[in-house]
């Protein structure tokens, strides 16, 4: 559903009491009955509108503050999810961006810092192999050694390491976007 307004309006004591009758009978909440009658009234029965509604979206650069209800077991649940994420608000805010593809994926402080390190990590690796190509480069007489092959060695399979852990985070975070189930 689309940005959703509150609707304020005045009913009689009779009205209101026949309403939540019918209601509580069908097992639906004030809101839900009077959504459902509205739907009914401008749409085809389907809960689509047959007209289009008068404020259609124009982004017109404001944010718009948006509230919603948890259970204390959902709030309990969420704020263990959202404690790497720099609180309940910034992790709903970002996994509904990311979602709704509007914003990059949403990535856990945790997740930041491992990425920062493996490409510190990549970085002294390059420098290293860059060192060796050199002294291989300068004396073209030289033979490389155990030793060094042992180097290079030891620094590609480095470079796995770290592509691999970076290329599993980049794809978990990506997932986030995808409509998974929404874990962090």
């Amino acid at each position: 559903m689309s940005l959703e307004r509150a609707i304020l309006f005045n009913a009689s004591d009779a009205l209101i009491s026949a309403l939540d009758a019918k209601r509580r009978a069908e097992g639906k909440t004030r809101a839900k009955a009077l959504r459902q009658l509205i739907e009914e009234y401008v749409g085809d029965g389907q809960g689509r509108a047959v007209v289009e509604p008068d404020d259609a979206y124009v982004d017109d650069g404001q944010k718009r503050a948006v509230f919603f209800r948890l259970s204390p077991r959902e709030v309990f649940l969420a704020k263990g999810a959202a404690e790497d994420f720099g609180g309940i608000t910034a992790w709903a805010a970002g996994l509904v961006r990311s979602r709704l593809g509007t914003k990059a994926a949403l990535v856990a402080e945790s997740e930041r810092a491992a990425l920062v390190e493996s490409t510190a990590q990549l970085k002294r690796i390059g420098i290293n192999l860059n060192q060796i190509a050199h002294r291989l480069n300068r004396d073209e007489r030289h033979r490389v050694t155990a030793a060094e092959l042992e180097q290079i060695k030891e620094a590609c399979g480095e470079v796995k390491t770290h592509s691999t852990a970076v290329d599993r985070l980049v794809n978990e975070v990506g997932s986030r976007g995808e409509g998974g189930d929404g874990e962090i």
